[in-house]
């Protein structure tokens, strides 16, 4: 769902469907990141999207006032921490320990974790500390996972779907509105003659 339609209220009302108030729960999450990003160089500090951490936070708040929450978990790109958005972040983490919880920060690469791209992100965890949680330290994966090692068992793909008989007897237009996103499938079926 859209949460700046759903407001607090609302998420509320969706989780507690499907959990009983009373009970531990974290909220992972983080807000679209086009407003913070350094690849956008038309990116401007007051994008509607960069008041989201806000909207963020208060739904932890009102899940708080049903739930145990044990910690939190923001994510977003390292734009973030720039200094026309700045205040942002430094925002967000005030934010935090104002929900009773200790910050933790960290710039992690998913790389280092076993996914095959190289993606910095900064993370934000708030902990409570009386669970133990402490400062947390991200255990990082021995070795590097390569796009092979991730998808290499996948099967080919596959380019004619329908059975051959199917092809001839269709016109090209219900071929064409048939075919995968292939040009090797696209120029197979365009060339067969039109049935008739």
């Amino acid at each position: 769902g859209d949460l700046i339609k759903l407001q607090p209220a609302g998420v509320v009302e969706i989780v507690k469907q499907k959990i009983s108030p009373g009970q531990r729960i974290a909220v992972i999450g983080g807000p679209p990141c086009q407003g913070f990003s350094r690849a956008n160089t038309a990116a401007l500090s007051n994008d509607p999207r960069n008041k989201l951490p806000n909207l963020y936070l208060k739904i932890v708040q009102a899940l708080q006032n049903l739930y145990e929450v044990e910690f939190v978990v923001f994510e977003n790109v390292l734009g973030i921490r720039d200094s026309k958005h700045i205040a942002v972040f430094n925002a967000l983490k005030i934010g935090i320990l104002r929900l009773g919880l200790d910050v933790a920060e960290h710039e992690l690469c998913a790389v280092d974790f076993g996914v095959p791209q190289n993606r910095r992100r900064v993370i934000l965890a708030g902990l409570q500390s009386n669970q133990g949680y402490g400062k947390f330290s991200p255990r990082k994966r021995a070795g590097l996972t390569t796009v092979r090692d991730a998808i290499g068992d996948l099967e080919e793909q596959v380019y004619f779907k329908h059975p051959t008989s199917w092809l001839k007897k269709a016109t090209k237009s219900e071929r064409i509105s048939s075919a995968p996103e292939s040009l090797d499938y696209a120029a197979q079926i365009t060339s067969l003659p039109e049935s008739g």
